[in-house]
This record gives structure tokens, sequence and C-alpha cells, in this order.
């Protein structure tokens, strides 16, 4: 059976229990699998990434046919077609939502009412590359296992602003290392180019700088690809490693 995400964010567990390890988090929209239920609890595989695990009873709601996704870091559900009107919920960037109908500068889904400056057609390029979308990201918190403009951890960094540009991406780091089996030597990068270490990846913005969700900062910073690599012990130097960007186009 076919759900989706009827919260902003779900947590999906490893185990049905509200203190098992989250594993990660769908967005509003997103559709899943329903494996099994039990207890209040669904076991759930995200048709968006394939991750499995549990999300609550009161996480879903019946699957719809998305015509928008949010192209901002946020955008905010209204009771009504005005920005004074109480804000009902906030989505996150590339939350999916079904248009009924538009009224004035307002499109108006099951749950309320959205800008339109905030939304754009499902099918249509968010951003203009992954630099451009990670850095909507900006200072956002770090938080492992997040996947939304208010926490996330970095490969979720990397997938999401890899989806901005029609790129489905692993979630996890070490998938999104192995996608790519050639390698660059790390004086080598370009913008859109990836950086791994163990257990984290980088988003290169330029020869010298990466872009990422750092659990030193505890947020998502942009620094230069030196200081990143400076403090890894020797060991993690030596497996640090730089792929060629899903993107890039060599010349």
């Amino acid at each position: 059976m076919t759900q989706a995400i009827a919260t902003a964010t779900a947590a999906l567990r490893a185990h049905p229990a509200q203190r098992a390890p989250l594993e990660t988090e769908l967005l509003y929209g997103e559709h899943v699998a329903v494996l099994e239920s039990r207890q209040g609890w669904h076991r759930v595989r995200s048709l968006t990434d394939g991750y499995e695990g549990f999300v609550t009873d009161d996480s879903l709601g019946d699957p719809a046919s998305p015509t928008h996704v949010v192209a901002a870091p946020g955008s905010f559900v209204y009771r009504e077609a005005d920005l004074k009107s109480p804000a009902l919920m906030r989505l996150s960037f590339l939350s999916a939502v079904e248009v009924e109908e538009q009224q004035g500068d307002y499109l108006r889904t099951s749950n309320g009412y959205l800008h339109r400056a905030t939304l754009t057609l499902v099918g249509e390029q968010v951003a203009a590359d992954p630099v451009t979308a990670a850095r909507y990201f900006l200072n956002v918190p770090y938080k492992w296992g997040g996947r939304s403009s208010l926490g996330l951890d970095c490969s979720a960094l990397v997938q999401l602003s890899h989806a901005a540009c029609g790129v489905a991406l692993p979630r996890d780091s070490g998938p999104q290392r192995d996608m790519v089996p050639k390698s660059l030597p790390l004086d080598a990068v370009a913008a859109g180019d990836l950086v791994f270490s163990p257990g984290h990846v980088m988003l290169a913005t330029s020869r010298s700088t990466v872009i990422h969700a750092s659990g030193f900062h505890m947020r998502v910073v942009e620094e230069s690809l030196a200081t990143a690599l400076g403090r890894l012990t020797a060991q993690e130097r030596e497996q640090a490693v730089a792929k060629p960007g899903p993107l890039r186009h060599d010349p």
C-alpha cells in the first residue's frame, strides 16, 4: 500500500519506538510503501531513496498527486490566502504539495494556502546547480539523520542539493561515494564535485572551497577545503577522496 507523508517531516526510526535511533527524515508529500503495521507504527520504504524504517501512524495520509514543490528554504501553510493569517505548518525545501486552485498570489491545498513565490511546478528544476541549492541551507543546524531546512546532516545536504537539479542520489555518504568509480586529485576539484572523508561528504563550491553540514561547526558552513581537511587525522586524510559531481561536464 502506498501512503504519503502528511506531517511537515516524519522521523524514520530504526525500531518502532520514539527513543529508537533516527535513520532519516521524510518530507511532506513524499510517498512511501507501507510494508507492515503494528501498534501505531508502520514499517515503510521511502519511494524517494529506498530507505526503510518505522514512522508513526499520524505521519501518514492518503497519497496525492503533487503538482508543486517548495522551491524556497521553507514555506508556511496559511489558514487563509493572506500572509497575516495564522500559519498552520512550515514545509521544508522540496516538500511536495497538490495545488487545488489559485487565489491571487496564493495556491490552495487541502491543508491551507501557500504563497506562489515559494513554489515551483513538479518536474521543473528548482535550482540552477547543486551549489546554489546547498547555499540555501547555510547556517542551518547540523542534525544527525536530519533532512530538512530545520536541521540536516552532510549526506542529506548533498542529496537535497542534487534533487533540486533533478538528480537522484543515495541518502548516505557511503553509497554516494561508491556511485562514481572515478576519483580526482584533491587539488583538482571544481564546483559541484564531491569530497569524501570517512563518514563525511562535502560539496565543492570552487577549486578551493566546500560547503558541508559540519559536526565540528554544528551547522552548514562554507569554508576552505584545506581548513576542512586540516581537521582530519593523518589516517583520515589518507582516506579522503574527491569524486566528479554527477553534473560535471569534462571538456
